[in-house]
């Protein structure tokens, strides 16, 4: 998983030097992450078997409220396009 976050790299000089006030950067920080338990479906508590998001909207997801795109992924494949990610869960 990739976090994003930014920072203020604000470099402001005393006696009179020239300072770089309010420039940001955005640091990319990798982190594994191990989940312990099978995701349930956001809509309905069933097993999940995927991961679908839209832009601004996410929700894991059951056979019965996954999009068409999930349900048309290999187990184990992700898809990704613009802003929206699809992902179908790899079988256990």
């Amino acid at each position: 998983m990739q976090l994003w976050f930014l920072a203020d790299i604000s470099n402001q000089k005393r006696g009179g030097g020239r300072a770089n006030a309010g420039k940001s950067i955005y640091e990319k920080k990798t982190e594994k992450i191990t989940m312990a338990e099978k995701m349930k479906c956001d809509y309905c508590e069933k097993d999940a078997i995927g991961y679908q998001g839209f832009g601004c909207c996410s929700a894991y997801v059951c056979l019965d409220h996954a999009d068409t795109f999930v349900l048309n992924l290999k187990c184990g494949e992700k898809l990704i396009s613009g802003e929206c990610y699809f992902e179908r869960f790899s079988l256990p």
